[in-house]
């Protein structure tokens, strides 16, 4: 019983590629299959497109039938003296220069064609490796392997292994040339029109050895224009009337307290700037260039020198540093000196930046400078009597109480003079007078605005505490039906018909 399997292509008494439209029909055609070498019966009627089938039943289908008919592509061509088209290839090389800037060089080995002068199936390449056919050149080109693939591509090891002979090989993908393509079909697809790479190519690895050479060139001038740079800013640096004048580009530092529901935000700046430069400099291993200067006749600060990007890699620091980043030109040719100076290392300047801003707040705030107290940062240095007495009679116009209360190292001050602070700030012109919609014990106990009136300590036992003192405040005046209870806060209930004192509450 014969195969229900159909294929297009059969292998000769002389091992040669046959169409089933080649041979004489049925048994007669002499063909076995490529894959199981049983005999094959060759269909060739007007129903179906000619065909061969197994003359007995088999599992076999036959899937060597196409790779054979690529191979005998090749041979027929080099009999014609025809020519198969190799692909073209292309890369591109990438180096970074000291600045961390990649540059790259492209190179190519364009699309060609190899004049066939004698094809050989399965020949040796090496001693582990065999091609499907290798093909000679009529002319001084040497010989091209050509894998012909229409089921899996070859893969790294085959790659290596031609690599390592140095032998020029591609690969014709025929995958998707259907099963029953003609013999011109085929030809054409193997000679120019299949999809193909290269495995291996002698010209490619010459093309990249050029590029690299060019390109480490390149890099290496790029890199001495660099460095070039580098030390023409340097020798300027050290000219102490530079960079100790006021015609350095020296960075400022900038901190801002943003406005809150009762004044407006303010900005401190500070531009610090050296004072002398010790003239010893050096280079590290990374090209960035070290120095050491005075900042206002206080302890030394340090001075780093790199191009731009450089710094950028460079720990953070803990110790004041000048670092000057150096930006080339936009072209390879010529540079041009462009600096971005700023300071590193200096938190402790950026929160003395921050206390100067949060005082330059809180002297905003006419109301309350109106109201005799002066500047707001300098309340905490008055006396206990003194802080009662301007509370009580300059706020509230209430006659203050014989004592302060208990001192409190949490709130920085006495009992009494805290809860009329927070009565008056936060609840009479905080809630009472629209600055706010509500408050809360956290909202109170973290204020930047109570925290420079009364120097708080920034620990966080003082700040539990102070949550806890401000809960509990809060709570006693809820139950005054002063305050509502609103989510985790309090907002305003009802405005109280008498005068309250809030260290009687």
């Amino acid at each position: 019983m014969q195969s229900t399997v159909r294929i297009a292509w059969g292998m000769d008494s002389a091992g040669r590629a046959r169409h089933a439209s080649q041979v004489e029909r049925g048994k007669a055609c002499g063909c076995v299959c490529p894959d199981c070498k049983t005999a094959l019966i060759a269909h060739q009627g007007n129903k179906y497109a000619k065909h061969f089938r197994h003359a007995t039943t088999t599992t076999c289908r036959g899937e060597s039938a196409l790779h054979l008919a690529g191979k005998q592509a090749l041979v027929d061509a080099a009999a014609a003296g025809e020519s198969v088209a190799t692909p073209e290839l292309t890369g591109q090389l990438s180096q970074a220069d000291i600045r961390g800037d990649v540059q790259h060089d492209k190179w190519s080995v364009h699309a060609g064609t190899y004049r066939i002068g004698k094809a050989l199936c399965e020949a040796a390449v090496g001693n582990d490796l065999r091609a499907d056919v290798v093909l000679h050149h009529t002319g001084p080109k040497p010989a091209l392997a050509v894998e012909i693939r229409v089921t899996h591509a070859k893969g790294d090891a085959e790659r290596e292994k031609y690599l390592g002979y140095g032998h020029d090989a591609i690969e014709i993908d025929l995958s998707r040339l259907p099963w029953n393509a003609t013999p011109d079909e085929v030809s054409r697809a193997v000679l120019s029109e299949a999809p193909r790479q290269w495995l291996h190519c002698a010209a490619a690895e010459r093309a990249k050895t050029m590029a690299k050479a060019k390109l480490d060139s390149d890099v290496r001038d790029r890199n001495a224009s660099l460095v070039r740079l580098l030390e023409q800013t340097v020798r300027r640096l050290r000219d102490e009337e530079w960079l100790t004048s006021s015609r350095f580009p020296w960075p400022t530092l900038v901190e801002t307290v943003p406005d809150d529901d009762y004044v407006d935000g303010n900005q401190a700046t500070a531009s610090p700037q050296l004072t002398s430069v010790d003239p010893k400099w050096r280079r590290g291993d990374d090209y960035i260039w070290r120095g050491s200067g005075i900042v206002g006749g206080k302890p030394t600060a340090a001075i780093e020198v790199g191009l731009s990007g450089m710094l950028d890699l460079v720990p953070a620091r803990d110790h004041p540093v000048l670092a000057i980043s150096v930006s080339p030109g936009r072209t390879r040719a010529e540079f041009r000196q462009s600096l971005r100076v700023c300071w590193l290392g200096v938190d402790h300047w950026r929160k003395k930046l921050r206390r100067n801003a949060r005082k330059g707040v809180i002297r905003k705030d006419k109301t309350l400078l109106s109201r005799g107290i002066g500047y707001l940062e300098d309340f905490h240095y008055l006396s206990a009597s003194e802080q009662m007495e301007v509370v009580a009679q300059e706020w509230l116009r209430v006659p203050p109480p014989s004592d302060p209360g208990e001192w409190s190292y949490s709130w920085g001050t006495h009992y009494r003079v805290w809860t009329s602070v927070i009565w008056y700030h936060e609840i009479l012109r905080g809630l009472f007078g629209g600055h706010i919609d509500y408050t809360s014990p956290d909202q109170i106990a973290l204020s930047d605005f109570y925290s420079t009136l009364f120097d708080w300590p920034d620990d966080d036992e003082s700040l539990t505490q102070r949550y806890s003192d401000a809960k509990g405040f809060l709570h006693r005046l809820e139950k005054h039906s002063v305050l509502c209870l609103e989510g985790s806060g309090y907002a305003a209930n009802e405005y109280p018909r008498v005068r309250i004192v809030p260290w009687e509450v």
